[in-house]
């Protein structure tokens, strides 16, 4: 709760870097100028609000502006540093993000209605029918300035019983392939090993063979959530996507499901009970036609068809 004890002083015994310092300042601004001129599309600056945003922003202004930039700024009730303070040079993480998932979909939905719980975010068992608003109206901050996830290498092993992880199965895909259509923030994926132990470190074999295959996914100790092919095609389905707005918004099995498009070039279905089926009657804006349901797979030649 004090800004100067977060900022000034060694995070956890850690030695301190003088971000405010002009040598500092120059060897990092060096070192990242030379990274961005290798090939490396961006970085994520870690434990961001223990460090001066002046500082920060001076040191950032020497670095390649093409260089992708966000910054981890954890924020919790009663936090002395905010997010906002970070918005102004890079996006920052929004932890809220996920936690407003968990909310809704760790639990078996109760009803469409809302039950605001701490921080603006709703309570367990909400609808999947509330996620329609998902972002500012829940307290969560600018979309433009977000990074968001669903968990990512802290969150997936901290003690809240209610984080959705790989191990959440079927769930934590659905989770992932909404934070994908859904328009709010800039989506982060997981890509991690399995683990039973809080401190367990990663598998001994690699993840690739020596012939360059890829050792992951059922039976191997990577998960490789990345690579599932909802999650996969979906990352193309946002490209798609673009910038449209939410529209046709449908919901059924007493909000259990919903259905929404992103303007007139992509739209998605998900439903939030495995035993129950969905039929909808939606009008959509696509033209009339065959498309492929890529969350089960995009080969042409054996994609399951969605008549349209």
């Amino acid at each position: 709760s004090d800004k100067h004890n977060v900022q000034s002083c060694d995070l956890v015994g850690l030695p301190d870097l003088c971000t405010g310092c002009e040598h500092v300042q120059a060897t990092v601004a060096t070192y990242l100028n030379r990274l961005a001129s290798l090939g490396v599309a961006g970085i994520r600056i870690d434990a961001a609000k223990h460090q001066d945003p002046k500082e920060l922003a001076q040191l950032l202004s020497r670095v390649n502006p093409s260089l992708y930039k966000f910054s981890e700024v954890i924020d919790s009730e009663g936090e002395a540093v905010y997010p906002e303070e970070y918005t102004p040079f890079s996006q920052v993480t929004e932890f809220k993000y996920g936690k407003g998932l968990d909310a809704v979909l760790s639990e078996p939905p109760a009803s469409s209605t809302a039950t605001s719980g701490p921080g603006g975010l709703p309570s367990m068992g909400c609808a999947l029918a509330t996620l329609r608003g998902f972002g500012e109206a829940w307290g969560l901050i600018p979309g433009g300035n977000a990074v968001v996830f669903v968990d990512n290498h802290d969150t997936q092993r901290g003690k809240d019983p209610a984080q959705l992880t790989y191990k959440s199965g079927a769930l934590y895909t659905l989770a992932v392939v909404f934070m994908l259509a859904h328009p709010y923030g800039y989506p982060q994926l997981m890509s991690s090993y399995r683990f039973s132990a809080y401190d367990e470190g990663p598998p001994q074999h690699r993840v690739h063979g020596h012939r360059g295959e890829v050792r992951c996914g059922e039976g191997s100790p990577w998960v490789c959530e990345h690579r599932r092919a909802a999650i996969a095609n979906m990352v193309a389905w946002r490209r798609v996507a673009g910038g449209e707005a939410i529209t046709h918004f449908t919901s059924g099995l007493g909000g259990k499901a919903i259905l929404f498009c992103r303007g007139a070039v992509a739209c998605v279905a998900l439903n939030r009970s495995p035993s129950d089926a969905w039929e909808v009657e939606a009008q959509l804006p696509l033209p009339s036609g065959n498309y492929c349901d890529i969350v089960i797979s995009d080969d042409g030649s054996s994609f399951p068809a969605v008549d349209v």
